[in-house]
């Protein structure tokens, strides 16, 4: 299979996290497993304050964003089945709201959309994609760090 290129390759099955796969690092070409990969540190990427936010999922991802305004969050982009997407949100210059209308929220749960972060407090808000459900899951928020 070394001339098969890897969109024509079978559907692996579920991963154990014992695989061995190459990965490039220093020039070189070595191994690891996919355990390994996944242990990878998930650093805080800065965004600039926008009205409106549109984030990328890739896996499991954290924003870090000071808030100088109310804020929308779009539906991230490039769901697949368990992606995470966390933001921690610092209210800057005043108390401001974050709207997210597109995620799936339990009727028992106490969080509704919008919510709002007290000015110099940080909330963090996380979303879960769930292919069974076809939706975002809201999966956690907590406000009020200082």
């Amino acid at each position: 299979m070394a001339n098969t290129a890897i969109s024509n390759l079978p559907a692996a099955a579920t991963l154990t996290g014992a695989e061995i796969v190459p990965v490039v690092q220093s020039a070189s070409t070595v191994r690891t497993t996919t355990a390994n990969i996944a242990a990878v540190s998930n650093t805080p990427v800065t965004l600039a304050y926008a009205a409106t936010v549109s984030p990328v999922s890739s896996g499991r991802i954290t924003y870090r964003v000071t808030m100088t305004g109310n804020m929308v969050i779009n539906a991230p982009s490039g769901a697949a089945d368990g992606n995470q997407v966390e933001f921690w949100l610092t209210a800057s210059g005043g108390s401001w709201t974050v709207t997210f209308s597109f995620a799936h929220i339990p009727s028992s749960s106490t969080l509704t959309s919008p919510v709002t972060i007290a000015s110099g407090t940080q909330g963090e808000l996380m979303f879960r994609y769930d292919s069974t459900l076809g939706a975002w899951k809201a999966a956690r928020f907590v406000n009020g760090y200082s």
